[in-house]
């Protein structure tokens, strides 16, 4: 068996892929949703631009992560799990604010005091997925 067909047969590789297609669905929904929303406003090009930049950026991100996911490309991998471990944690002060986002999220929030803790628990779950993908790749 050779190691492309071990990444078709490896299901936390195939369970990576599917996450982050619909990742990349749903931004892409968010995207269209978006866009019929803010055009019925006048002045809303520059935004309107901007944010399509963006929300494409992010797709493009999480299909190149699904590709060399596929393609069983380590350094790849292990790019993709150190992006999804900068997500899982986001803090917000009154006078610092610091997140990540590439698509789809699913948030828990703690608040103590002035200080806001938030978890996005789909990048727990990739970071999972992709550890584990690194370690079947590592160990053909």
């Amino acid at each position: 068996m050779d190691f492309f067909d071990y990444m078709v047969q490896n299901k936390y590789g195939k369970i990576a892929i599917v996450a982050l297609v619909i990742s990349s669905a749903l931004s892409t929904l968010v995207l269209v949703g978006t866009l019929k929303f803010f055009s019925n406003y006048e002045n809303t090009d520059p935004l309107l631009v901007t944010m399509t930049l963006l929300v494409l950026i992010v797709i493009f991100i999480n299909l190149f992560i699904a590709f060399k996911v596929y393609k069983g490309n380590f350094k790849g991998i292990k790019i993709a799990f150190w992006i999804y471990v900068l997500q899982i944690l986001s803090i917000k002060t009154l006078s610092f604010s610091f997140y990540l986002s590439l698509g789809f999220t699913l948030l828990v929030s703690w608040s103590i005091g002035s200080i806001t803790l938030t978890f996005n628990l789909f990048a727990i779950f990739m970071s999972v997925l992709l550890y584990k993908v690194m370690s079947s790749v590592r160990g053909t």
